[in-house]
């Protein structure tokens, strides 16, 4: 399957994770722009809001806007063509840039990822 093949695969699927709702008070957005370890835009990265069905697909720039529900913490996973991130943010981020790493990451970011991850896992436990 060639690049442009699964770029369409991930667009397409798109519709399985867009929610389709308005605004209200009780939402926000987050926003985002995906780049590589060389700072350049990734185009159909998926980005998910764990514990849901909300989910995006970067655009040819590498930018997301995803709308969630009002909380302290949103945790997000990106998932690229070789890798997933977990990501963590804060009631006072609603923007980040972010680094997807082609195909490694650095011990550092994959425990930083672990962590973002265990503390969702920590947060929703009943």
């Amino acid at each position: 399957m060639d690049r442009i093949s699964i770029i369409l695969l991930i667009l397409i699927s798109l519709l399985t994770f867009t929610s389709g709702q308005g605004l209200s008070q009780s939402k926000r957005t987050i926003k985002g722009k995906v780049m590589t370890e060389k700072n350049e835009p990734l185009p159909g990265v998926m980005i998910h809001e764990l514990g849901t069905e909300n989910g995006v697909v970067t655009d040819v720039d590498g930018v997301f806007e995803l709308t969630v529900e009002r909380k302290d913490d949103v945790f997000i996973k990106l998932i690229g063509l070789h890798l997933e991130k977990y990501v963590k943010y804060t009631k006072d981020e609603d923007s980040k840039k972010l680094t997807l790493y082609s195909y490694r990451i650095s011990k550092k970011e994959s425990r930083k990822s672990k962590e973002v991850f265990e503390e969702w896992k920590s947060k929703t436990k009943n």
